[in-house]
């Protein structure tokens, strides 16, 4: 897991317990979250079948508009490691596909009694940055060479529009603390150059966290 993220994620949850603890009387339409969990390849065919199923981290301050509406800033970091060990005969380094996403949600949160279980849905756009890392390929390959790999699977290090939709739940733990789980669908609009990867990059993410405030 990249550092830097580990240390968002963890200064994040830290700062915003001890805001809830200095302001736990006093009602705030700025809210914070921060959370994780797997990302599932879908398309193209080619990510889908030579990459395994990821994982992400994302954090995010969301402010009240409406009542009901909620409008997010969220940052987002996807990892992908590469599925081809057993198509070329030996371990396959490298090759992971990274997004970093920065973006904005709206989300629709609809009045319901006073029950501790919220549904919600959710739609986004932002633009992410991809980069992959360089092949390492084991030798002898058992299909192929090497340059015949890289050339199929390398992607350029690109900046690219992203737009998602979604929906989750949050529950209600404590006052201004609550747990969420929700899926998104991603779509980024990524140049795929002469390789295998056909344009868009689209890819589920499932995602578990903390909201406070």
């Amino acid at each position: 897991m990249n550092r830097v993220l580990r240390y968002l994620v963890v200064t994040l949850v830290g700062m915003t317990l001890l805001t809830v603890s200095a302001s736990a009387q006093v009602s705030s339409p700025i809210k914070l979250y921060a959370g994780g969990g797997p990302s599932e390849q879908h398309k193209p065919p080619v990510f889908d079948d030579w990459y395994k199923t990821g994982y992400h981290l994302m954090a995010g301050v969301g402010y009240d508009v409406i009542p009901m509406v909620e409008a997010i800033g969220i940052f987002e970091y996807h990892n992908f490691s590469n599925n081809l060990d057993g198509i070329l005969g030996g371990e396959v380094g490298g090759g992971e596909i990274k997004a970093a996403m920065f973006g904005i949600a709206g989300r629709l949160t609809p009045s319901l009694p006073a029950i501790p279980v919220k549904p919600y849905a959710q739609a986004g756009i932002g633009f992410a940055k991809i980069t992959q890392s360089d092949f390492d390929f084991p030798s002898p390959i058992k299909v192929g060479t090497a340059e015949f790999w890289d050339t199929l699977l390398g992607l350029e290090d690109q900046t690219k529009f992203y737009y998602s939709f979604g929906g989750g739940v949050r529950y209600k733990l404590i006052p201004k603390v609550s747990l969420f789980v929700e899926a998104r669908y991603t779509t980024i609009q990524i140049d795929g150059g002469d390789t295998a990867f056909d344009n868009p990059l689209r890819f589920w993410a499932v995602t578990g966290g903390v909201r406070v405030l």
